[in-house]
Formats: C-alpha cells, sequence, structure tokens
C-alpha cells in the first residue's frame, strides 16, 4: 500500500478492464463512435507516459520525465513534457531505455513543484497510455509522497486494444 493513499490506489483503475474490453469491442467493427458508445464525447483525456529510475515505485523508483497531451472537445490540445529531478541517482539500466543522465536532471526541481498542476490536469480526467498501470502506480505514488491526491475518471490501457 502506498503511504498516504489507503482507499485511494483503485480510484486509478476503477472500470479499468471493463472500460478496455469496451474500448477494444469499439475497434472490432462496431459501427458507431468510441466517444457516442462510451458517453465519453465531453470527456477530458490525457495521454501519459512515464519515464523512471526503474521499474519499482515501492523500491524507491522516482519518475524523471512526465509526458502528457491533454485532449478535451471544444480546447486546444495541451501537451506537457517536464525532466524531473529524481533525488537519486539513474542506473545505467535505465539510462540505457530512455538515454536521460543525471546531469540532465541535476539543477531541475523534483516532482513536488509540479504535483498542483499535475493533479489539476489529472482530476477528473481519462488517463490514458501504453501499460497505464505502470506509469500511474508511479504517479499514485509521487502525488502521495507530496501529501496531495487526484480522483481520475479512468484508466484505457492501449496495450490492451
Amino acid at each position: 500500500m502506498i503511504p498516504g493513499m489507503a482507499g485511494r490506489e483503485t480510484s486509478f483503475f476503477v472500470g479499468s478492464d471493463t472500460v478496455c474490453r469496451q474500448l477494444a469491442a469499439c475497434y472490432k467493427g462496431r459501427q458507431y463512435a468510441l466517444e457516442t458508445a462510451m458517453g465519453l464525447a465531453d470527456k477530458k483525456f490525457v495521454f501519459l507516459d512515464v519515464e523512471t529510475t526503474g521499474l519499482s515505485p515501492a523500491m524507491g523508483d522516482r519518475i524523471i520525465e512526465i509526458g502528457l497531451v491533454v485532449r478535451q472537445r471544444g480546447h486546444a490540445d495541451r501537451h506537457v513534457s517536464q525532466l524531473i529531478n529524481p533525488g537519486r541517482p539513474i542506473p545505467p539500466d535505465a539510462r540505457q531505455i530512455h538515454g536521460i543522465t543525471d546531469d540532465e536532471v541535476a539543477d531541475l526541481p523534483g516532482f513536488d513543484a509540479i504535483a498542483d498542476k499535475l493533479c489539476e490536469i489529472l482530476h477528473g480526467a481519462w488517463l490514458i497510455g501504453h501499460n497505464v498501470r505502470f506509469d500511474v502506480g508511479f504517479l499514485a505514488m509521487e502525488i502521495a509522497l507530496c501529501g496531495r491526491r487526484v480522483e481520475p475518471a479512468g484508466c484505457l490501457d492501449t496495450s490492451q486494444l
């Protein structure tokens, strides 16, 4: 369990498996638009990806980069890309995956500097990503460490399409 997140972890994943099955079904020949089929026409979507120092927030790995595209009908797309100082060295095996070095993040602020704005962006949004549980697990940990919480609408995992 993530400290400060008792009872909140599931808010990131409520209905995600059902939603992903519905999403996949829509792409398997159904003749109506995804937004209409799922009642999502006016919802906010946040496409997200994070880069980290490793694979496990429970083992102390941290986010070092976050990328977001925010899309909502009637609004211009918003693109956010931010490198973050993880407060720990970036292991060589992680560096090989994303190419981000300790020098690149050494003088940057930590996650707490962006937490409020990020929570505002994520609140009430559908979070979409490839293997999104990985990204959301890290986001939940970082947000909890900052003493904040967020309630997204749910998750859509593109790896299940």
